[in-house]
C-alpha cells in the first residue's frame, strides 16, 4: 500500500483545473498575435532518477532507483518572433522501482507525468535552430503497489538545449536533452496504512530525498500556424 503525504507544494485538484484554464487561455491570446505554432508529438528514453528510503522503525537506510524507460509527450510551441518561443509541454514515462522492507521485496510501480510551462531562446541560422530553454509546472506521481494506487503532486522545473531541423516551411524534427529538476518526496509510506491515530504495522519503507530526472527525445515539428 501507498499512503503519501502531501505537506510540500501540494495542489489540489480545483486549483489545478483553475491554473490549466488560465495557461490555455493565456496561450490563446498569444497564440493569434504569433508568428507561427507548432505541434510536437515526441518519444525517446528517460532516466528514472534514485531516492533513499528506510524502514519506518529507522534501522535501515538503502537506495531504490526508478527504472531508466522510454517516454513520450507532446509541445505546442508559440513562436512570438524568430528568436522567443513559448512552450506548453506533456511528457509521461511508465517505470517501477523495487523496495526491500518486511523481509521481502516489493515492485512499485511508478508513472511520472510532467505539465509545464515555459519559454525557449532560439538562434536561427537556416533550417537549422538550436535552442535552449526553461519551464515551471507541475509532476504529477502515481505510484502503484498491487491492488492500492495513490498519487503525488509536486512543483516542477525543466532546462533544456536541442535543435530543431525543418525540412520544408511546415515539417522538421526536433532533437533534446532535458533535466526535470529535483521533486522532494516526503513521508511515502509503503506497505503500512498510517493515519492521526499512528501507524497500523511496524514494517513498511518510507523516503524523503530529491529525485532528479532527465530524458532524450526526437520530435516531429508540424507547423500549424504562419
Amino acid at each position: 500500500m501507498v499512503i503519501l503525504d502531501s505537506n510540500f507544494y501540494y495542489y489540489r485538484k480545483e486549483k489545478m483545473k483553475k491554473a490549466i484554464l488560465l495557461v490555455i487561455a493565456v496561450l490563446g491570446f498569444v497564440s493569434a498575435q504569433a508568428q507561427s505554432v507548432e505541434l510536437i508529438p515526441y518519444y525517446g528514453f528517460q532516466l528514472g532518477g534514485s531516492f533513499y528510503y528506510y524502514t519506518q522503525n529507522g534501522k535501515y537506510v538503502e537506495k531504490a532507483k526508478v527504472k531508466d524507460n522510454p517516454n513520450y509527450g507532446v509541445g505546442l510551441n508559440v513562436n512570438v518572433d524568430d528568436e522567443t518561443t513559448i512552450e506548453l509541454m506533456w511528457n509521461r514515462m511508465d517505470s517501477h522501482t523495487d523496495l526491500y522492507y518486511n523481509f521481502e521485496n516489493h515492485r512499485v510501480d511508478v508513472v511520472s507525468e510532467y505539465y509545464t510551462l515555459g519559454g525557449l531562446k532560439n538562434f536561427p541560422n537556416g533550417n537549422v535552430v538550436p535552442f535552449v530553454g526553461g519551464s515551471l509546472g507541475v509532476g504529477v506521481f502515481t505510484f502503484k503497489e498491487g491492488s492500492k494506487t495513490e498519487k503525488a503532486t509536486r512543483f516542477a522545473g525543466t532546462l533544456q538545449g536541442g535543435a530543431k531541423i525543418y525540412f520544408s516551411d511546415r515539417v522538421g524534427i526536433r532533437l533534446q536533452a532535458r533535466m526535470l529538476i529535483p521533486m522532494y518526496f516526503s513521508g511515502v509510506g509503503l506497505g503500512c496504512g498510517i493515519s492521526t491515530g499512528g501507524s497500523s504495522c511496524g514494517g513498511g519503507a518510507t523516503f524523503g530525498s530529491e529525485i532528479l530526472q532527465g530524458d532524450f527525445t526526437g520530435g516531429l515539428i508540424i507547423k500549424l500556424k504562419d
